[in-house]
């Protein structure tokens, strides 16, 4: 079980409120973080505000990033970026590939997965309601 101080988690369930339209709540982002095999990312700002977080699970050979998310204010600052190079880093010590699902309207989401040697692999029809709307499955090879 992986220990996290309260503010981190209040501040990662801040982050999922202002960042989309069916966030997970303080006790959802608990829950999940109860299991050995998910893991929390985050990132202060040099404020030392926690300017976004990413969390992801890691079963056997396969990692699959869950949530990510930047606070409005750190956005377009490279944060993002440095977070999922960050949890690739941290995947690859135990698995050789990791998967993702991302809205298929979200393009900024989607070009940050690209940049970083994301392939677009499936499509899972109307998944995502709050609106309604596709879902396409990312994977990449870890090195």
């Amino acid at each position: 079980m992986h220990e996290y101080e309260a503010d981190i988690l209040d501040a990662v369930a801040g982050l999922e409120a202002e960042s989309f339209a069916e966030p997970w709540k303080l006790e959802d982002i608990e829950i999940t973080l109860k299991y050995d095999y998910n893991h929390l990312i985050y990132i202060r700002a040099e404020d030392d505000t926690v300017a976004g977080y990413v969390i992801y699970s890691t079963v056997a050979d396969e990692s699959e990033l869950l949530r990510i998310a930047v606070g409005k204010g750190y956005r377009k600052k490279g944060y993002g970026n440095l977070l999922v190079r960050s949890y690739c880093d941290e995947a690859k010590k135990t698995a050789c590939r990791s998967f993702l699902e991302v809205r298929a309207t979200n393009d900024a989401a989607i070009a940050l997965y690209v940049k970083n040697d994301y392939k677009k692999i499936a499509v899972r029809k109307n998944y995502y309601s709050n609106p309604l709307c596709d879902a396409y499955i990312f994977a990449k090879q870890l090195p």
